[in-house]
């Protein structure tokens, strides 16, 4: 991945974030990010040609947690980038990936199989991390749930 470049706005308070280089389909993809105290605001441009459909952002003003304290801040400007990326791919890509880190994960024993359902494990922990403000009592403790069950058949796997 590439790297992040800021600057910092004295006249308007905020901070600007450049992530140029995402490599897509012979394509590159430059995500600006600005923060402020208010809002974030995030444009996406590409140099794809007419043909190659883009995928608009959600709708919403942000992308952070209004309020959240300076540890919730930070990890949500570390995956932003992260998240950009994803959003820009095919809408298959990612379930097809998590189907195949479970069927691998089931099916091969010992170690590989191990890796794979933590790896699962580590995605959908990041994703609920993401989304932890926004739920329900009820949803995070599925979340958790899932999360070490996952934990659990990757150590089950480990052993076999």
């Amino acid at each position: 991945m590439s790297k992040i470049w800021g600057r910092w706005d004295e006249s308007s308070g905020t901070t600007v974030l450049l992530s140029p280089g995402f490599a897509l389909w012979g394509g590159s993809l430059a995500a600006v990010i600005v923060f402020s105290s208010a809002r974030c605001q995030v444009a996406v441009s590409s140099n794809r040609s007419p043909r190659q459909r883009v995928r608009p952002l959600p709708s919403g003003d942000t992308l952070f947690t209004p309020g959240a304290s300076p540890a919730r801040q930070a990890t949500e400007r570390r995956s932003a980038k992260a998240l950009l990326y994803l959003h820009q791919l095919p809408a298959w890509t990612v379930p097809v990936v998590l189907a195949v880190l479970v069927i691998v994960g089931l099916a091969v024993r010992g170690p590989g199989g191990a890796v794979a359902l933590c790896a699962l494990a580590a995605v959908l922990g990041w994703l609920a991390s993401l989304s932890w403000p926004r739920l329900s009592a009820r949803a995070r403790l599925v979340r958790v749930l899932v999360v070490a069950v996952l934990l659990a058949l990757a150590a089950f796997q480990a052993v076999r």
